[in-house]
């Protein structure tokens, strides 16, 4: 797939952003806490907009397949996100995720119960929209 010149740009903002806003205080302190592993796995950059099906499928192939794709949906980047997340996730149940919407704020997003929402799950889809949003809800928390 290729893309112009502003989804490169858009994509890699959207990286410095997720990478700022998950990023361990310091790696030392990552690397000295007990039970931190490496993760590993795909990352998609998806600029705005309609995404192409195969892209979404492919999503959910990566994430573990029909059947087996467990997906958490967090939408807090968009004005409309209760509604925008709940729709990204029916799209991926209709091709065999189980997908979730998770609509919290800054207070809800760091409790036991919001952090065992994301147990087991195999692939994480964040909304699209003003990134400094959902950072402001989930940066720093469990």
């Amino acid at each position: 797939m290729r893309f112009n010149l502003v989804q490169r740009v858009l994509a890699q903002a959207f990286l410095v952003v997720l990478s700022a806003a998950f990023a361990p205080a310091s790696t030392a302190a990552a690397q000295a806490a007990p039970g931190v592993t490496e993760a590993k796995g795909t990352l998609f950059i998806v600029g705005g907009g309609t995404q192409p099906m195969a892209l979404v499928e492919d999503f959910v192939r990566r994430a573990g397949g029909p059947g087996k794709a467990r997906i958490a949906v967090f939408a807090e980047a968009s004005q409309d996100g209760q509604q925008s997340g709940e729709s990204k996730a029916a799209q991926l149940r209709r091709l065999g995720a189980a997908a979730q919407s998770i609509w919290v704020d800054r207070g809800q997003a760091d409790t036991d119960s919001v952090a065992a929402l994301l147990d087991g799950v195999t692939g994480v889809w964040f909304g699209g929209g003003d990134q400094t949003r959902l950072t402001a809800v989930l940066r720093g928390t469990r």
